[in-house]
């Protein structure tokens, strides 16, 4: 049964968790923003490279027709960058590590030599695909944000507040009665929370907690 002063502890809980989830959503998304840069900057890494080697070729023969690093980069970049993008998306986990694990235990140098060289080979093209890929993880979370901006922060600070307040949980019917929501717009809360890893939800959705490293990221900052 429900009290006032459960009520009124959770208004306070509440009006104090939604700042701090602003804040905890604008680090997620810098966090993404970041992802993607990075990835950017190490996904043009390769096209550099190859238009730096083009262009030095191509200065020590003079009977060659001359273009600039420019010209050589753009289209580098134009052909390697999906190139890269497809591969990032169909190949997924570390190449070299999968390479190394399926070479056979033995110590024959011949063996040994040419399973060092492909793996050698493999590190090179994880590295070359780590950047596309944190340009797609980056774009997913921002995507995947956007998709929960319907969600009402109020009601969702509502619901951090309950729940720090609760060290072992609530459940769900008991959380909607003491936040005063409509089921829809408190499934949408819920749904944003669970996505930004802040709460946690039992299988059979009747009961609902607090991360542990959300509450103490709540109780810190």
């Amino acid at each position: 049964m429900r009290t006032k002063s459960t009520i009124s502890a959770a208004a306070g809980g509440a009006v104090d968790a939604l700042p701090k989830l602003k804040k905890f959503e604008r680090g997620y998304r810098l966090h993404a923003v970041m992802l993607f840069v990075i990835g950017v900057v190490v996904m043009l890494i390769a096209p550099l490279l190859i238009a730096g080697v083009i262009k030095f070729r191509e200065t020590t023969d003079p009977k060659r027709e001359q273009h600039s690093f420019t010209h050589h980069f753009v289209i580098v970049a134009l052909v390697a960058i999906p190139i890269m993008l497809v591969l990032a998306k169909v190949i997924s986990g570390n190449l070299s590590d999968r390479t190394v694990e399926a070479l056979p235990g033995t110590y024959h140098p011949v063996e040994t030599e040419v399973g060092g060289r492909a793996v050698a080979g493999l590190a090179i093209f994880d590295v070359l695909l780590w950047g596309p890929r944190m340009v797609m993880i980056g774009i997913g979370r921002l995507w995947s944000l956007r998709a929960h901006a319907k969600a009402e922060r109020a009601l969702a600070a509502k619901i951090v507040g309950v729940l720090l307040a609760r060290n072992d949980g609530i459940l769900i019917h008991e959380l909607i009665e003491l936040v005063h929501a409509p089921a829809e717009t408190f499934g949408d809360a819920l749904a944003y929370l669970t996505y930004m890893d802040i709460i946690g939800i039992s299988k059979g959705g009747d009961r609902v907690w607090m991360q542990s490293l959300a509450r103490e990221w709540f109780n810190r900052s």
